[in-house]
This record gives C-alpha cells, sequence and structure tokens, in this order.
C-alpha cells in the first residue's frame, strides 16, 4: 500500500511538472531594432503575463510546443495576449514559426483568442497549429477583437467555439480600418451570431484580402459566412471558402458559402465557394443576405453541385452579379482567367491540376498559398516623413490617430514623401486605399 502511494504521489507530482507555468522573460529590449525574443513556451506565458511589454516588438525565433496549456489556470488554459482593459499595441512578427497545441478553455470570458484584444497593433508571419480556443464572444485562432490592427500572412487549424458572437477561425472582430490578409484558416469553427471561417465580423471600413478557409462553419440563428459571418461598411476581395457553411437554428439564419451578410456600402468582389451550404432561412450559395441597397457583390463565384444549391444569394437588396458554375467549370482554366481578370494589384490565381484555383506563390513566404502585398510605408518608426511605394498609379493615403480622428488625407503616387512633421510623437493609423486594395499600417513618430 505504501509503495501505491508513493507511486500515485509520483505521478501527481510528476503532472504538476510538467503543467507548471514559468514565466521566463525573453533576451531583447522589445524595440524595433533589439525586440523581445520569444523562443520557448515560458517566453510566451511571460509576454502573456506581462502588459508592460504589450506596447513593444516581439519576434518568434523557434517553433513553440504549447500542449501543456490544457493543465493550465484549472483547466482554463491560456490567458489571451491583451484585454479590454490593457489591449495589445505592440508588433509581434512569427517569422514563420508556429505555436502548436494552445488550448484556451474561457466560455464565459469575451476577448479570446492568442491575442485577446488589439489595438494598432500588427501581428505577421505566424501560424498555430492544433489549436482549441473557446470563448464567449469575440473570439478568434489569432484574435478576438481586433482594432485598427493588421493580421498578415497568418494561419490556424483546429477548432474554434463561441458560445455567442463575433467568432471566426482568425479574428472574431475585424474593427475600425483593420486589415487580415494572406491568411488562412483550417478545421472546425462554431458560434451563435457573426460566424465566419476567416473573420466573425468585418466591420467599419476594415478589409479581408487574399484570404481563405477550409473550416466547417457553424452558427445559429444569425450571420453565418464561409469567409465572413458579417461584412459592415467594409471590404472582402480575392477570398474563397471550400468548407461546409450552415446553421443549426430552426429559422431566420442568413448563410452563405462566402459572406452570411453584407450590408452598408460593404464590397464584395472576386470570391467563390465550393462547400455545401444549408440552414432555414435566407440561404445562397455566395451570400445569405445583401441587406441594404448600397451593398455591392460582383465577380464572385459558387460550384452548384458540391454546395446543393443553384441559388446564388437568399434575398438581395443591393447589387448582386456573380455566377453559378458546376465543379468541372470552377477547375478550368477559364474559371482561372476570369479570377485574375479582377484580381486587383499584387496577386494572382493559379490552377491546381484536378482542384480548385488557389493563390499564386510567386511572392511565398512560408505561409501556405500567401501572396505578399508589395505596397510599402517607410521609415517607420519615422520622425518627420514617410514615403509611400509600390503603387501603381496613385493611391489616397489616410492617416488617423488611435482615437480615429482624422488628420491627413492625401492623394499620392509611388515614391512620393508626406510630412509628418506637424503631428506629435506618439502612435497612428496609416490607411493606403487603391481601387480594390487597402493596408493598413501602425505609423510610429519617434523623434
Amino acid at each position: 500500500m505504501k509503495k501505491i502511494t508513493i507511486a500515485l504521489t509520483a505521478m501527481i507530482f510528476g503532472t504538476f511538472l510538467l503543467s507548471a507555468q514559468t514565466a521566463t522573460a525573453p533576451s531583447g529590449s522589445g524595440t524595433s531594432s533589439d525586440p523581445y525574443q520569444i523562443g520557448t513556451l515560458d517566453n510566451l506565458y511571460w509576454l502573456s503575463q506581462t502588459s508592460t511589454a504589450w506596447s513593444k516588438y516581439s519576434i518568434q525565433t523557434m517553433n513553440i510546443n504549447a500542449s501543456s496549456t490544457s493543465l493550465w489556470n484549472s483547466a482554463s488554459g491560456f490567458s489571451p495576449i491583451g484585454n479590454n482593459t490593457s489591449k495589445f499595441t505592440g508588433f509581434y512578427n512569427g517569422k514563420g514559426h508556429t505555436i502548436t497545441g494552445l488550448y484556451i478553455n474561457r466560455s464565459a470570458t469575451s476577448y479570446v483568442g492568442l491575442f485577446g484584444y488589439t489595438l494598432g497593433a500588427y501581428i505577421d508571419s505566424l501560424g498555430l497549429v492544433g489549436i482549441t480556443i473557446s470563448g464567449n464572444e469575440y473570439v478568434g485562432g489569432i484574435v478576438g477583437y481586433n482594432y485598427s490592427s493588421t493580421v498578415s500572412n497568418c494561419y490556424s487549424t483546429g477548432s474554434i467555439t463561441g458560445l455567442d458572437s463575433e467568432v471566426g477561425g482568425l479574428v472574431g472582430y475585424n474593427y475600425f480600418s483593420s486589415t487580415v490578409k494572406n491568411c488562412y484558416s483550417t478545421g472546425n469553427v462554431s458560434g451563435i451570431h457573426e460566424v465566419g471561417g476567416v473573420v466573425g465580423y468585418n466591420y467599419s471600413n476594415s478589409t479581408v484580402t487574399n484570404c481563405y478557409s477550409s473550416n466547417n462553419v457553424l452558427g445559429g440563428a444569425g450571420y453565418i459566412g464561409g469567409v465572413v459571418g458579417y461584412n459592415y461598411s467594409s471590404t472582402i476581395t480575392n477570398c474563397y471558402s471550400i468548407g461546409s457553411v450552415s446553421s443549426s437554428a430552426l429559422a431566420n439564419a442568413c448563410v452563405g458559402g462566402v459572406i452570411g451578410v453584407n450590408s452598408y456600402s460593404s464590397t464584395v468582389t472576386n470570391c467563390y465557394s465550393t462547400g455545401s451550404v444549408s440552414g432555414t432561412g435566407y440561404i445562397g450559395g455566395v451570400l445569405g443576405w445583401n441587406s441594404t441597397s448600397s451593398s455591392t457583390i460582383t465577380h464572385c463565384y459558387w460550384d452548384t453541385q458540391a454546395s446543393g444549391t443553384t441559388i446564388g444569394f437568399g434575398i438581395n437588396s443591393g447589387t448582386f452579379t456573380c455566377t453559378g458554375l458546376s465543379t468541372t467549370e470552377m477547375q478550368s482554366a477559364d474559371f482561372v482567367t476570369s479570377l485574375n481578370a479582377n484580381r486587383g494589384i499584387n496577386f494572382s490565381w493559379i490552377l491546381v491540376s484536378g482542384g480548385y484555383p488557389v493563390f499564386g506563390t510567386s511572392s511565398y513566404t512560408g505561409i501556405e498559398n500567401s501572396c505578399v502585398s508589395l505596397l510599402k510605408l517607410y521609415p517607420n518608426p519615422t520622425t518627420d516623413n514617410i514615403i509611400v511605394d509600390g503603387i501603381d498609379g496613385q493611391a489616397t493615403i489616410i492617416i488617423l490617430d488611435i482615437d480615429g480622428r482624422l488628420l491627413i488625407s492625401k492623394v499620392v503616387t509611388s515614391g512620393q514623401t508626406i510630412s509628418v512633421n506637424n503631428l506629435p510623437n506618439g502612435i497612428y493609423l496609416a490607411t493606403i486605399k487603391l481601387n480594390n486594395t487597402m493596408e493598413t499600417e501602425k505609423l510610429i513618430i519617434q523623434r
């Protein structure tokens, strides 16, 4: 009996050691020239617990195994970086590395993801693999609540669950001139309202571009989309969904292969869907409900065979010029030509033998099927001037403070210098608009 007791004690103590949380400060000082170097789970835990570092620069230097987070905090798992009280406002560059097995089980909590709440932040080149994340509302793999921030060249695989609204494979709520670009998500996403394979709710001059989802997306009596659940006064371009999209509600759902609801001067262009679409309410191969006369959906497509529907939208009050095609037609060179005719700048579609079109890889960066924009804004940080580069023709640059006040709006050409010497030191949001392309970056003025 004594030996059994000793053995059990050893097992329990061993489990404790494996699941123990140790905050180890990374090397680096958190500046742009000397960023924090996140190379271990202990470093990542330190970042999650050190809110004074949430305005700094971090890079990930190694792949991180986070599977032990399932035993943390009485099985609540990892604590998100940033919340509605203290937001993450910094830079995190994954450098193409992964975090595997991240576990967050906080169904009574909102603002849930690896990053819970971002403001003016930039997250780039990071992969989350085999994750299990659950929360209440504002739930996403990378970011729960993305406020005036950019997520680029990232991906997630695994399960995302929200008990309420704004639930997405990558971002739950993409708000106020935020951008999600060159990203993908695969696995399962479920929630009630505003549920999407990539983004749950894309709101207020925000953009989702060059993204795809192979998630199976399940919602309730809300707005459910293969790419985005609800698109409000925002833009979606060059995206696709190949997973199933469905609603479990008995009525009143808006379910679309690409988007659930599109409203208030929103634009969706050059997207497609191939997965099954089902539910009770407003159901369409591309769209559930185009709810206002100012909302536009053009050059979009769906597979009439694989989706199980020959109807492109559930209800349309705006502009809808989309085409249903057979599986054979959507896997043809002619379809790729149609997509590339409306692709915008610095982007291309290519045909995979025996499959549907995917993103071109001529600008491959280590994130699967990603195509990187060539628009550049530099130097950043700056003292008195910035230069916009990579523009074909003319574009508009808009600079806002972090409270959303307009400070500069100017038409520019490639290589043009813009003076910011009248702005005090601080953090700003610079948005470059060119045709259907919009890039938002955090601009730092530091003298």
